[in-house]
């Protein structure tokens, strides 16, 4: 089980924390966020977008998600997006022996603009 600290973009209410089984795939990942947020994530949960929150293989930290924000067209630019069929523990997402840290941000969640309207 892993603990993700995880931000919706350009939402004021935006941090908060998933615990997952690291051998679930990042489609469960979205459902455990709708679950825990059905108020925010108000359509289906396959319609979020996943991107893990690095820059320069640095996680960010709250400052640094601070400065994170939409483009003109409601898309996040210079994020790797997940994969909701790769695994939490892919290599690509955390890898097998990912721990985390205090003070670090792991998970950039974009809620598709008909969700808010």
């Amino acid at each position: 089980m892993v603990k993700l600290v995880c931000v919706f973009v350009g939402l004021e209410e935006s941090l908060f924390f998933v615990n997952i089984d690291a051998n679930e795939s990042v489609g469960y990942l979205k459902d455990a966020i709708k679950e825990k947020k059905p108020w925010t994530v108000t359509g289906v949960a396959r319609k979020l977008h996943l991107f893990l929150a690095k820059k320069d293989s640095a996680w960010l930290d709250a400052t640094g998600v601070t400065a994170v924000e939409l483009d003109a067209n409601g898309q996040l630019q210079g994020f790797e997006e997940m994969r909701a069929t790769r695994w939490i523990r892919n290599a690509m997402h955390f890898g097998e022996g990912f721990h985390q840290e205090d003070g670090q941000i792991h998970v950039l969640v974009v809620v598709p603009k008909d969700y808010l309207e």
